[in-house]
């Protein structure tokens, strides 16, 4: 067969078929037609006209399979050669056989390429693209699929509202008795329901599993999708979830959620409706849409990580001083409009240069970071710690009046007393520190007044006898009784 006018779309998100190869094409007769590196589906025009699929993927690259589908979604009798390591292809790449690419080791020799798109060409499309059964009978991948998580990808980088947008895709498109969305917590190593449907639901959302745990378990450790047509013949079924709910699992199609060859976690659909099961087609659909969903979720993630890392400090973990006057400032606005009281606790380590001249000053940092903790498990949980900056550290208490915040500051004061610091290396250091107590309406009435008189009290607590607790009542009477005269 003739190859001129051929238009050949390249899907190459790396950049590595050689340039060589795409001068041969084009001296052959070809027209290298480029599916560019955008995780957005691709649109009519970008295959029209096109007669075969040329794709390079070295290493798996999730971006490869949605672009590859997007663009078979729109023409689903293209041909497709697969550039890829050995040759061989995975089997999940498509697991519809009527889009099974013609697999080519690399890196890529134009001759074979050549070779391949011809005879992908010439191929009968009976050939190349058996019948599907009836049950598999439809559109291959619905359109609609790629723009809805299309928008999840760009609408919003909030996890909860990437989650949502998924929910209601995965509602639109699978058809099943209930399904479930599990990310990998990471400092856990755990899989966590961040999405359950059905009546279970909210009962299944309670339950952790660990990495090889049940099916899910399994797809998450092994990074591989699965179809289960009848879970009481699979060992690796975990009972306990549907004897504590009450559901009954008869089938599961599972598929794992990964970015950038990281497992995130798994998507897992339970009992197709009907009493049908899962085939081909549901598994390329479901892919498709753990595919983008990885990405929308890896994407708020690292957003949300930016986030967290712009509000927290270093050296400690925990929130920079930079946060605490966001939050200061909003916690007084509240105290102001509903007149309530809201206090402020300064707090200087004592003698801790000591610490950093002896020790060193990466011992001084681990011992902020042992202290922080401390701190930060001994207050409550509406209330906000933050690093002030050197060894200061400052505590926001909303509804807490100044005796109050007195008497939390003297159980911190005490706490930390009795801690020890640096007791894995056998240093076992204690330390003490001095508190300052400032308060609204009592002694200020602005941010900067709150701050200023914690900050006072604190150097008279250390100028009287250190490791104790002052509050700023004598320091703001002056500047109150001025207000009073005014």
């Amino acid at each position: 067969m003739a190859a001129a006018g051929r238009r050949i779309l390249t899907i190459d998100p790396e950049g590595l078929l050689p340039t060589a190869l795409q001068a041969r094409l084009e001296a052959e007769g070809f027209q290298a037609v480029p599916a560019g590196r955008s995780p957005e589906p691709l649109h009519r025009l970008q295959v029209e006209g096109v007669a075969a699929i040329l794709a390079c993927d070295r290493a798996a690259d999730p971006l490869v399979r949605r672009l590859v589908a997007s663009a078979l979604a729109l023409e689903p009798t293209l041909p497709v050669v697969l550039i890829c390591p050995s040759g061989q292809v995975d089997p999940q790449f498509s697991p519809d056989p009527r889009h099974q690419p013609l697999g080519l080791p690399f890196p890529p020799d134009p001759d074979a390429v050549l070779r391949a798109l011809r005879r992908a060409l010439e191929e009968e499309p009976e050939r190349r693209r058996p019948a599907l059964p009836p049950e598999a009978a439809g559109p291959l991948i619905p359109l609609e699929v790629f723009h809805e998580v299309g928008k999840a990808l760009t609408s919003t980088l909030k996890l909860s509202e990437v989650l949502n947008i998924i929910a209601d895709t995965m509602s639109q498109f699978v058809q099943c008795e209930a399904w479930s969305l599990l990310l990998m917590d990471e400092r856990r190593q755990e899989l966590r329901f961040e999405v359950a449907t059905g009546e279970r639901g909210p009962l299944v959302k309670q339950f952790r599993l660990k990495p090889g745990e049940g099916i899910a378990g399994w797809v998450a450790r092994e990074g591989q999708a699965c179809i289960v047509e009848d879970v009481t013949a699979d060992p690796r079924f975990a009972l306990h979830v549907d004897s504590a709910t009450g559901f009954t699992t008869r089938a599961i199609l599972c598929v794992p959620l990964r970015s950038k060859g990281k497992i995130l976690g798994v998507i897992e659909l339970l009992n197709k409706l009907g009493g049908a099961v899962f085939n081909g087609r549901d598994l390329q659909v479901v892919s498709i849409l753990a595919d983008y969903a990885a990405i929308a979720i890896e994407n708020a993630r690292l957003y949300q990580r930016a986030e967290e890392l712009a509000v927290t400090d270093d050296v400690t973990g925990i929130h920079n001083s930079r946060y605490f006057h966001q939050i200061l400032e909003r916690e007084l606005n509240r105290a102001l409009r509903y007149r309530r009281p809201l206090s402020v606790l300064f707090i200087d380590l004592d003698y801790f240069k000591d610490v950093n001249d002896t020790h060193g000053h990466q011992k001084g940092s681990q011992v902020l970071r042992e202290v922080a903790q401390v701190l930060k498990n001994s207050i409550r949980s509406v209330d906000l710690i933050a690093r002030y900056g050197g060894d200061e550290f400052i505590v926001i208490l909303p509804d807490t009046d100044a005796a109050t915040a007195a008497r939390l500051g003297e159980r911190l004061r005490a706490t930390l007393a009795k801690s020890e610091f640096l007791a894995p290396e056998g240093l076992g250091l204690r330390l003490t520190a001095s508190f300052g107590v400032a308060a609204y309406p009592d002694h200020a009435q602005t941010k900067e007044e709150l701050i200023r008189f914690a900050d006072q009290a604190m150097y008279r607590a250390k100028g009287r006898r250190r490791n104790t607790v002052y509050i700023a009542t004598e320091l703001a009477e002056p500047e109150r009784q001025g207000r009073h005269r005014t």
